[in-house]
């Protein structure tokens, strides 16, 4: 009966949830000089707001359970979290829904005081941009929008970080079954592990890409690739996340 089948379901994203990597984030010996332009201070208690956005189970038939998000929802808002950020979780939008809470987020009057925004979608995806739990899509261009300096004045020469972690046209997003995704997996790693002495813009270009690249290598098939998006809106200074060290207000 369809009832026990997804009672199994729902159980196995319980046990994927709970087989999360439980990392630990590395801390940093000292905050990164802002002195010379070119590091965003990062340096609040609270740096800024984590949005996940993971989206699970589709209301249309050509769109299959996420099996495994559930995993990387839970990994990279622990490592978000011991970053100073307050993660705000939500699963399985409409395209709608999704784009309104989003407008939501951009429209809060406390992000002059925060350092930073960081945004996670997890979802399918296609050209024409990150399915919704309907089958619809919102465009990244749109997202992205929501946030520039006239729509969200609040964050101007602030960092805005997006992540996307969807299959796009002929490309899948490669996903275990309980581990997560491989972007998902390797993201959190490199942050705990790395984010006390790297930069963003190096964590995610050369050192995240260099452990999905060596995964995908040992796979056969010319689809094997990883559906990898990350945007960095603001200027072109690097951020630094100085894990487990902040300064008084």
């Amino acid at each position: 009966p369809k009832r026990y089948l997804k009672a199994f379901k729902d159980l196995i994203a319980c046990v994927r949830a709970m087989d999360a990597d439980v990392l630990t984030v590395t801390n940093a010996t000292t905050i990164k000089s802002t002195e010379y332009g070119d590091v965003y201070p990062m340096a609040s208690k609270l740096r800024g707001y984590c949005v996940i956005i993971d989206n699970e189970k589709f209301k249309v038939k050509t769109l299959e359970r996420r099996t495994g998000t559930t995993a990387d929802a839970s990994r990279l808002s622990s490592v978000f979290e011991q970053l100073f950020f307050r993660v705000k979780l939500y699963e399985n939008k409409t395209a709608d829904k999704m784009k309104t809470l989003l407008a939501n987020i951009a429209a809060d009057k406390a992000l002059v005081k925060h350092d930073a925004l960081v945004v996670i979608i997890l979802s399918h995806g296609a050209e024409e941009g990150i399915y919704g739990t309907d089958g619809v899509t919102v465009a990244l261009k749109t997202i992205l929008e929501m946030f520039n300096n006239e729509n969200c004045p609040q964050l101007i020469d602030k960092p805005k970080m997006f992540f996307t972690n969807a299959c796009r046209g002929s490309y899948v997003s490669t996903r275990s079954m309980f581990k997560g995704s491989w972007f998902g997996q390797e993201l959190a790693t490199c942050l705990a592990e790395s984010a006390h002495r790297e930069h963003l813009n190096d964590l995610v270009t050369i050192l995240v890409a260099k452990r999905v690249s060596e995964r995908i290598g040992k796979i056969d098939g010319q689809f094997s690739k990883q559906a990898i998006e990350t945007h960095i809106r603001g200027s072109v200074k690097k951020v630094y996340f100085n894990p487990g060290l902040y300064l008084e207000n």
